[in-house]
């Protein structure tokens, strides 16, 4: 269409210019007839048809110019809009469907207590806090890899049974439930509008993932492996270990492996991009340093990517346990699990309380390493 009418405003340019040429051409002639004619006007009137043409030449070029790039931009932010369409289901393709379940995956010390904290002050969530330490190897409820994905997804569903040997196996629901009979938390589970758990005895995120629907979100929380090493530091450690294996070198030993399973996890994340697919939970990364620093702000965003409201009791929860006092310190030294402290001072702890040498000990295990680049921490130099 647009073409069309540059073709006939063309032909009516190239028209005019033929007359105004052949008028100049007659005009020429009565000059050298005429001797009483004022040849400036004639020379400037000659002038003026020249600059009429070009300027009907330039209005043309505008025309075609004008309605050609509108039209290249038109198609050209359709592809645009489509393919950012694109890229937005897929990204969104988990939410389609709300979230119902939540998992926080993380490994031991990295942050988790203090970043289940944000699910479970809401009200509106049923929270249970690592379930599969309750369950014996030798029964069918054994936490092998294959099996304690099942078991997750069952405490999730509220299966009756897998809460009932939660129960009897001496969880502490107290955590959450104090004065509550099995009865009763059976039917809370049930009550909830959402459930959350958090487990540090799973290490392979697309086994987990590949048990779950898009209505489960999982939460990959990774914490700096120096950091972890800190915070391991301060506890005794938990497992026999060789008589010629010292307990730093038996951490160390153990840290690899954690290293070893966040470059995994990291790399699957990285490897759906945004092309997750549509039956597939919600996966996201997150950073322990990152909620530590601006928890608030980090509790909120990641409450809208969920897609759910954000009490405002979680706001004032952060503000009592983030900011600790020297009485609330004295007691976060006496218990390690404590999640009152301060937030943003123990995600950089490990630079004054570890050795040099044990620093650069972590940097130089190549997945530990890894983990730093990949994650974007800084390496001591």
């Amino acid at each position: 269409m647009h073409i069309l009418f540059i073709i006939i405003c063309a032909i009516c340019s190239l028209i005019l210019i033929i007359i105004l040429v052949g008028s100049e051409r007659e005009t020429n002639n009565k000059i050298m007839k005429m001797e009483f004619i004022n040849l400036r006007y004639y020379r400037f009137r000659y002038m003026w048809t020249i600059l009429l043409a070009i300027a009907c030449l330039e209005f043309m070029y505008f025309l075609g110019s004008h309605f050609l790039c509108s039209n290249l931009n038109t198609q050209v932010n359709k592809k645009i809009s489509l393919a950012q369409k694109y890229s937005d289901e897929n990204q969104e393709t988990n939410r389609q469907i709300s979230i119902k379940k939540i998992i926080i995956m993380a490994a031991y010390r990295s942050g988790s207590t203090f970043f289940g904290e944000l699910f479970r002050q809401n009200s509106d969530i049923y929270y249970t806090y690592e379930p599969l330490k309750f369950f014996s190897k030798e029964t069918e409820y054994s936490t092998d890899k294959k099996n304690g994905s099942r078991i997750v997804r069952k405490v999730l569903n509220c299966d009756w049974s897998t809460l009932l040997v939660l129960y009897y196996r001496g969880y502490n629901w107290a955590i959450k439930y104090p004065d509550r009979t099995f009865d009763d938390i059976f039917e809370m589970c049930h009550k909830r509008e959402f459930s959350a758990t958090k487990i540090i005895r799973q290490d392979n995120l697309e086994r987990l993932a590949s048990i779950f629907g898009n209505e489960t979100a999982i939460l990959l929380l990774i914490r700096d492996p120096r950091g972890i090493l800190n915070s391991r530091a301060h506890l005794s450690v938990r497992k026999e270990h060789p008589l010629n294996q010292s307990d730093h070198q038996y951490r160390l030993e153990a840290l690899t492996l954690t290293c070893r399973n966040f470059v995994t996890n990291m790399r699957y994340i990285q490897n759906l991009g945004t092309t997750q697919k549509k039956n597939m939970p919600f996966i996201k990364l997150v950073k322990y340093e990152d909620v530590a620093c601006n928890t608030i702000q980090e509790a909120k965003k990641l409450y809208k990517y969920l897609g759910l409201q954000f009490p405002e009791n979680i706001a004032q929860w952060i503000k009592n346990n983030t900011n600790n006092t020297k009485d609330s310190i004295y007691r976060a030294f006496k218990s390690q699990f404590l999640t009152q402290r301060n937030s943003k001072a123990m995600t950089t702890k490990w630079l004054k309380q570890l050795k040099p040498s044990s620093i650069f000990e972590v940097q130089n295990i190549s997945e530990c390493a890894e983990v730093i680049r990949m994650a974007g921490y800084k390496f001591v130099v």
